[in-house]
């Protein structure tokens, strides 16, 4: 195959960039929220719903990506390697869950 598949090479690292903003400004803004309401949890809520989205929708670029990169294989380590990269979100979401979980048990609410 003749044409570069930028799409689907830059694909991963788009979508881990912004999973990783989204999934920051939550982690962030639940944090203000719980300083002026400490009863309010509409963000944890929110949150949880973003990562169960992003979990789904990551899987399927990874996926997708691994499988696109058998069809180019002069492209295939470049995409292999960026499939990766976006899989560091994952340990992320996990320690933004652990703090999280660890402060609002710290609050006896």
């Amino acid at each position: 195959m003749d044409t570069e598949p930028s799409v689907t090479i830059k694909t991963p690292l788009f979508v881990a960039k912004w999973s990783f903003i989204i999934g920051t400004l939550l982690f962030l803004a639940h944090f203000v929220l719980n300083f002026i309401d400490p009863h309010n949890n509409i963000i944890a809520i929110t949150g949880f719903f973003f990562v169960v989205a992003a979990i789904i929708v990551n899987l399927i670029v990874f996926v997708l990506t691994i499988g696109t990169s058998l069809c180019y294989p002069e492209y295939q380590n470049q995409m292999i390697l960026n499939a990766f990269i976006q899989l560091a979100n994952i340990p992320i979401a996990m320690l933004y869950l652990y703090i999280v979980v660890s402060f609002t048990t710290n609050l006896n609410l």
